[in-house]
């Protein structure tokens, strides 16, 4: 054993050997759960001369105390740590990785994929991402084990208030009276929880460190007790509470400093690169290890689609990209007969240099886009009677989450109306920082 110490919640134990036999002893021996499963994982680990980092609640945690911990040890490779992950992993799980530094991101080992426009349905904001995220990492080449990139640019565009406000202070809760507590938090914006009105806690670690250190009376519910403090504070549990001491070192262990940290890295890394993929257990044989290129070019986090509603009320939704898709109807998202490409491209990106190529589908999409369109009559032709609107010609509306506006008059050639439609899971916006293990080697 190299290590064992408390860690907030958790007890956690640094564990060395060339065997895994004496690890899993010594686990089973200290009261951590042990997976037969993971035998033959843990033993690539150690061939590889990896440590084993292992960890699980102490005595008197619960699960809503799980907070997140980091990892920090010195490497040259930013590394993923999945393989372990399939013991309890389902079938297509989300996994996003988030990477700060000098410049963009992208994965060492596994494919890069550029995701074919005509399969998202643009015109419900993309519900069905990830069902095309699914199939296009699935596609022929990047076989399970691939990412496609949401964004990539300056990491100024991640808000730090919820990471970390100054106004967050351990010491205003130590020897607070306890019928104070809520009141405290409310100030110091962590909490938004008032008398005879639900709560909301700011940061998803409050509550669980509420719990703990300040629980309800048993039979009664949390929210009556955090919003009526005073009305149960014969009921209160003073040796939880401990004058606040405790709770005031949990604060500062598991919010501000991790906080404090996660706004200087942002601060300190001016490039976010962030990526998505789906994964199944089959898939996670190889943990996935990132690089960066700094010659790779930014991508936009918001992708927008334009919907021109024609007379008919037959769509033509033109695609971030610039190309028109003709809708029948109006919807449902259709699906060209013999357009099977979920993937418009897969590719690897070495440390330099512009992305390699492996498969391009680019060709075969656009000849079917092409013929889709014109089998239904799009690009009408001069004289049709729903031909294109000329200049401020038809009603353009742009839709959005915070309305809608709408002018212009009908034009002499056709009618129609145009909104802006943004596709939802394309348009994710950054919140928070994802955990990046590092790979450690021996030389």
């Amino acid at each position: 054993m190299l290590l064992e110490e408390a860690v907030g919640a958790f007890q956690v134990a640094v564990l060395q050997d060339t065997e895994v036999g004496p690890i899993k002893t010594w686990l089973e021996d200290n009261g951590y759960l042990w997976d037969a499963k993971a035998e033959p994982i843990l033993m690539q680990y150690l061939a590889e001369g990896n440590v084993i980092a292992a960890l699980k609640l102490r005595t008197s945690a619960t699960v809503a105390d799980v907070h997140p911990i980091t990892l920090r040890y010195p490497s040259n490779e930013t590394c993923f740590p999945l393989r372990l992950t399939r013991i309890a992993a389902v079938e297509d799980m989300d996994i996003r990785v988030f990477v700060l530094a000098d410049g963009r991101a992208a994965p060492t080992n596994y494919r890069h994929v550029l995701v074919n426009p005509l399969k998202i349905d643009w015109l419900n904001r993309a519900t069905n991402y990830k069902e095309v995220i699914t199939n296009a990492v699935d596609a022929f080449m990047a076989d399970g084990r691939a990412f496609v990139t949401e964004f990539a640019g300056k990491s100024s565009v991640v808000s730090t208030g919820g990471i970390y406000n100054p106004s967050w202070d351990e010491n205003d809760f130590i020897g607070l009276d306890p019928v104070q507590a809520v009141t405290v938090l409310n100030a110091q914006t962590l909490g938004a929880c008032y008398d005879s009105f639900d709560c909301a806690w700011n940061h998803p670690l409050v509550y669980g460190m509420l719990l703990e250190f300040l629980p309800p009376p048993n039979g009664v519910d949390p929210v009556d007790f955090y919003t009526n403090l005073s009305t149960y504070s014969a009921d209160i549990d003073l040796v939880k509470w401990d004058m606040g001491n405790g709770f005031a070192a949990a604060l500062l262990e598991r919010v501000i400093e991790p906080g404090i940290h996660g706004e200087q890295l942002i601060q300190t890394w001016p490039y976010l690169t962030r990526m998505y993929t789906t994964i199944s257990p089959s898939e996670m044989m190889e943990d996935p290890i990132f690089h960066v290129n700094a010659g790779l070019a930014d991508v936009e986090a918001l992708r927008t689609a334009k919907n021109y509603i024609l007379c008919n009320n037959d769509s033509v939704v033109t695609l971030p990209d610039g190309r028109d898709f003709y809708i029948p109807g109006g919807g449902p998202w259709p699906a060209i007969p013999g357009e099977e490409w979920w993937a418009e491209e897969v590719q690897t990106v070495a440390i330099k240099g512009a992305p390699m190529t492996i498969v391009n589908n680019s060709v075969a999409i656009e000849t079917k886009r092409v013929e889709w369109n014109l089998a239904h009559g799009w690009p009408h032709t001069p004289g049709e009677t729903e031909s294109v609107p000329t200049e401020g010609g038809g009603t353009n509306s742009d839709t959005g989450s915070s309305g809608s506006e709408s002018s212009g008059q009908e034009g002499e050639g056709g009618c129609g109306c145009r909104s802006d439609g943004t596709g939802g899971a394309l348009g994710l916006g950054l919140a928070g920082l994802g955990l990046m293990g590092l790979r450690r080697r021996r030389r």
